[in-house]
């Protein structure tokens, strides 16, 4: 993943669909990455209610992108409307939090209907996982990038 293009504040456009729930829109090839790594170290054919990605480094490229959708959301007015901000305002205050949101690529995102376009095309492009940064008071874990589902 080393060798993927950063993604920057500039590439994330937040919206909401129609629920008010936060979405961050991300390059196609973003997305792909990132739902990859979402699913790292959870056993396809596990059956429950709760699952934790492999933990990603704190330097690695999956960690920097959350970081950045992370900033792109506290940049966004939309965020000052959501109820579930906290975790991002974690992050602002402890440079740690969730994401209680989706990030999906640019393809998966309808803009006119504000809403998911679902199917096989688009599954790699929807991460429905909810993006952790883990704050600085994990000492060792500070900065690392998780996903639950």
């Amino acid at each position: 993943m080393s060798t993927a293009p950063a993604l920057t504040v500039d590439d994330v456009t937040i919206t909401s669909d129609h629920g008010k729930r936060l979405h961050a829109v991300v390059p196609d090839a973003a997305a792909r990455l990132i739902y990859a790594a979402s699913k790292e170290g959870i056993d396809p054919e596990a059956r429950g209610m709760f699952f934790e990605s492999a933990r990603h480094p704190a330097d690695s490229w999956v960690a920097a992108a959350v970081r950045t959708v992370f900033e792109a959301v506290i940049a966004s007015p939309l965020a000052a409307d959501d109820v579930h901000a906290y975790g991002t305002r974690f992050y602002r205050d402890f440079n740690g939090g969730t994401l209680y949101g989706f990030i999906v690529g640019v393809s998966a995102w309808d803009a006119a209907n504000r809403r998911l376009r679902t199917g096989d095309s688009t599954r790699d492009l929807i991460i429905v996982s909810n993006a952790t940064i883990a704050t600085n008071d994990r000492r060792s874990l500070a900065g690392t990038c998780t996903f639950t589902i």
